[in-house]
């Protein structure tokens, strides 16, 4: 799909689309608040962790959006590098802008607090925890992201090492990490070739780093064929 059709995807979906729950200014600044904070907290953990490629994305650099940013940032991305089955791009970017927490374009990390609100709200999370949650695990899936050099095949796989660092955490990080953990079911949505990856007892001896070069490998092999 050329620029220009990106572009009038891009205003059609802003017509059609709500900027994000109807809830009060004050609420709306809370919930950015709360992110930037979460961000400057997932800095810090990395930082104390010593997590593998946290040289790679400078966190507080990331940017906290509404849907409608979040639409020409979609947009933008698949200009670049378009969508596999473009020709089913409405309902594809119309599922993203109602779901997506998170996401990473080249050099940035996108944080979208309406929909981070939303599931908050639905599961009654503690919303300061749950912001420290979504900012952790967006932090971990970038810079797993980035071990694969951006790579669109990395995508799955990188957000489920960074659901495993995930599991390290404890209420001492966040007070109520376990009732949060209980409630999501992440891997459980994970593609599921990326799991019959991981449970080869060969691949799990290995590091994040050498789990993301030997899946990139193993898919351009499957390509290949």
């Amino acid at each position: 799909m050329d620029t220009q059709r990106w572009l009038q995807l891009s205003r059609a979906l802003k017509a059609t689309t709500a900027a994000g729950p109807l809830v009060a200014p004050s609420a709306a600044r809370a919930t950015v608040s709360r992110l930037r904070s979460g961000l400057q907290w997932a800095q810090e953990y990395r930082r104390k962790t010593g997590s593998a490629g946290s040289s790679h994305v400078d966190i507080p650099n990331a940017l906290v959006i509404d849907r409608l940013s979040l639409i020409d940032l979609l947009c933008l991305d698949s200009v670049r590098d378009p969508w596999p089955g473009a020709g089913d791009a409405w309902a594809d970017m119309r599922r993203a802008v109602r779901s997506l927490q998170y996401g990473k374009s080249t050099g940035s990390l996108w944080l979208c607090a309406p929909n981070i609100l939303v599931t908050a709200t639905r599961f009654d999370f503690d919303q300061a925890d749950y912001a420290k949650w979504v900012c952790l695990q967006a932090a971990f899936f970038a810079e797993y992201l980035a071990i694969g050099n951006g790579n669109r095949e990395a995508q799955a796989m990188a957000r489920v090492l960074a659901h495993r660092r995930l599991e390290e955490l404890s209420p001492r990080d966040i007070s109520s990490v376990r009732w949060i953990r209980e409630r999501l079911e992440s891997v459980a949505a994970a593609d599921s070739e990326v799991q019959s990856f991981l449970e080869d007892p060969a691949v799990g001896r290995l590091d994040e780093t050498s789990i993301m070069e030997s899946w990139l490998q193993h898919k351009r092999t499957v390509e290949s064929v």
